[in-house]
């Protein structure tokens, strides 16, 4: 019986697809991200509260999804960002960091009300958002993506750097 097992478990596992190095570095600066907005007294927007780590797809598809509060305080939402690798053309930063695409970013907003009741939109966007913004004079993240995108296959340029 034991072997039995062990052979139907090989292949679940063989499937399991390993993180890219550029899904790694994205999930390192999130984390970073979240220690200095905690510690950044001149700090003043509402915490970044994250529901899906950055992940990358079988079809290569970049995703992350975010909880946002309304501005009411009664009533949140989830956003989903999500792109296809091969459609980003740069990565800039402006206050934070962005990658850019030609309107390609598919955003799903799912808005939950304090009546119970949910409601979901669907709109397309040029910039993925990774709300990266507590950091200054980090254009080295930007030169450190541009390279982990060409090692995925992919050839982005950096567009701007503003802190």
């Amino acid at each position: 019986m034991k072997k039995l097992l062990f052979i139907l478990l090989i292949p679940f596992f063989s499937f399991a697809q390993k993180p890219s190095k550029l899904e790694k570095r994205l999930n390192e600066e999130l984390k970073i991200e979240l220690k200095e907005q905690s510690r950044n007294p001149y700090f003043s927007g509402d915490t970044l509260v994250v529901v899906q780590e950055f992940k990358i797809d079988q079809n290569k598809v970049l995703s992350y999804q975010t909880n946002h509060k309304m501005y009411n305080g009664d009533v949140y939402y989830i956003r989903k960002q999500e792109v296809a690798l091969k459609d980003i053309i740069s990565i800039g930063k402006d206050i934070c960091v962005l990658l850019e695409t030609n309107d390609k970013v598919k955003i799903t907003d799912t808005n939950y009300h304090s009546d119970g009741t949910k409601d979901t939109s669907t709109q397309t966007q040029t910039y993925f958002r990774t709300q990266f913004c507590n950091q200054k004079n980090n254009e080295y993240l930007g030169n450190e993506l541009v390279e982990l995108f060409k090692k995925e296959g992919y050839t982005i340029t950096i567009s701007h750097w503003y802190d």
